[in-house]
């Protein structure tokens, strides 16, 4: 736990029951978690995406805790459907942060460097940046890392002195209430949305095309719009695969996937020394409603580190597993 006190030792009357507080809820926490397992709600990795079998028990954990609503029904079957190994955004951030923990990645000697797209909704570098401090953003429209070689030398820049980087790198994806992907319900909006709205407007734009015989759109020096114009770029040189899948939405996001991470990669030169985290997925959004940070969900695709001094990076997927099944099992996300 945290060696720091929650109150200022001037004021140690008060240090006690909020000690106990917190106490009480991290228990409620790990009561939770035992309840959640006991009903059948990890998923087939354990990884902590809930199931609606153990929606009362949850949700009246959460009301105790003074939680969120949990996603319907129809939500979580589209993702267990989708993304089986889906994992709750704070199992996500514990899993990174007792990943790499031991290889000297700290809040204080690390630099959190994020590469989503940048529609408010997507919070999960919220989580991280509770481990790891403020985010420097790499991105722009759908995630892609738009900053490039620049953007990352400044990023590299502010590294505390024999620091750390970790790159959080992910495209997103909404889910409604009604199963319904690509969609979901802002805070204050009565009907549903687009997520990602630069990917769909990217696919629609292309299909368009394709349909009609007519080419595509140069990106010129002088345009308004060259990042949207590269994401359709991106779609529409894969679109062949996109076209042909069952499902082109999953499809073309494990496109933009790909694209991301292969750019991430190349931003790296080879002259970089420093330790290097890097978590790559898919961020799946929830119906918002009641709360701003929603019930996301993370797919792990990629989790890597390259160690001082090496050239290449070592997979450490399984560890992380681990680390997120114990998170999401116990509850103890923020430690």
């Amino acid at each position: 736990m945290r060696s720091t006190p929650l109150l200022p030792a001037s004021r140690p009357a008060l240090r006690l029951p909020l000690r106990l507080a917190a106490i009480v809820s991290g228990a409620a926490l790990i009561i939770a978690g035992v309840i959640l397992s006991q009903s059948g709600s990890t998923n087939s990795l354990g990884w902590g995406a809930p199931t609606r079998d153990a929606d009362s028990a949850a949700d009246a954990v959460a009301q105790m805790l003074g939680g969120m609503m949990r996603p319907t029904e129809s939500c979580l079957d589209s993702l267990q459907k989708h993304y089986p190994n889906a994992m709750s955004g704070k199992a996500m951030a514990k899993g990174v942060f007792d990943t790499f923990k031991k290889w000297g990645f700290s809040k204080k000697g690390s630099l959190l460097g994020v590469s989503t797209c940048p529609d408010e909704i997507n919070r999960l570098m919220d989580k991280l940046e509770h481990n790891y401090g403020d985010a420097f953003p790499l991105s722009g429209l759908a995630g892609v890392p738009f900053t490039g070689l620049t953007g990352f030398k400044a990023f590299t820049h502010h590294v505390p002195d024999n620091g750390c980087i970790v790159i959080f790198f992910a495209p997103h994806v909404g889910i409604s209430s009604s199963g319904v992907m690509g969609k979901m319900r802002r805070p204050g909006m009565k009907d549903d949305s687009g997520a990602c709205g630069s990917l769909l407007a990217a696919l629609a734009a292309v299909k368009h095309r394709k349909e009609n015989g007519i080419e595509r759109r140069v990106v010129t020096k002088n345009d308004d719009d060259y990042q949207q114009m590269e994401v359709e770029k991106i779609i529409e040189t894969n679109y062949h695969k996109i076209a042909n899948s069952a499902e082109p939405l999953v499809a073309a996001l494990e496109v933009l996937y790909e694209e991301i991470k292969n750019r991430v990669l190349r931003m790296i030169p080879a002259s970089c020394d420093r330790p290097i985290a890097l978590v790559g997925g898919i961020q799946v959004n929830t119906d918002r409603y009641d709360h701003p940070s929603g019930n996301d969900f993370f797919v792990p695709k990629d989790v890597l580190l390259k160690k001082k001094g090496e050239n290449n990076f070592e997979n450490q997927m399984e560890p992380f597993k681990q680390a997120a099944s114990w998170a999401a099992y116990t509850g103890l996300c923020y430690m």
